[in-house]
């Protein structure tokens, strides 16, 4: 496909509303730190809040969805993203 040859980041500052990136720490197809990381990293994104799932693997809202879910009500809700995947995580340590 041609648009996977396309490099967007020129086009990612252009994003101008709240962002949540969930992404696998174990993401072999999409490693995270060749994603998810660079968009946080380089701050791409504006108001990007990024929830790294420890673990996950491609396809995260399969094999974690609980912890995605989460993710998605606590930036829903105006809530540090993570804080719920921080409390879970914590709890089942």
């Amino acid at each position: 496909m041609d648009a996977w040859l396309t490099d967007f980041r020129d086009d990612l500052p252009k994003i101008d509303v709240p962002t949540l990136v969930v992404h696998g720490t174990a993401d072999r197809i999409l490693p995270f730190e060749s994603t998810a990381a660079r968009l946080r990293d380089e701050q791409l994104i504006a108001d990007l809040t990024v929830v790294e799932v420890p673990d996950g693997p491609h396809n995260i809202g399969w094999t974690h969805p609980d912890e995605v879910n989460a993710a998605i009500l606590d930036f829903l809700a105006g809530n540090a993203a993570g804080s719920a995947l921080e409390s879970r995580a914590l709890a089942s340590s």
